[in-house]
């Protein structure tokens, strides 16, 4: 049960920071492919990121934090 609930946890996070950097890119008026050039990953990878689907690695959030002009806080916690 206990491992369940922390995969479900961390599918949830996932979802989360998904979204904002979702927000982000869509407040910032970038594509998807602009975006994912620009942290080096491909424009699926990006799409399944943005879906929650897979994590965000350091590096990635913190390139993201920089292009963006947010903390990498607010990237993983909003």
């Amino acid at each position: 049960m206990k491992e369940t609930n922390a995969i479900q946890q961390a599918n949830e996070l996932n979802r989360e920071i998904g979204q904002r950097i979702n927000k982000l890119r869509q407040a910032k008026g970038m594509s998807r492919a602009y975006l994912a050039e620009k942290i080096g990953i491909s424009v699926p990878h990006l799409g399944l990121i943005e879906r929650g689907e897979r994590g965000v690695t350091n590096l990635k959030c913190i390139r993201l934090s920089v292009i963006f002009d947010v903390s990498t806080d607010y990237i993983l916690k909003g």
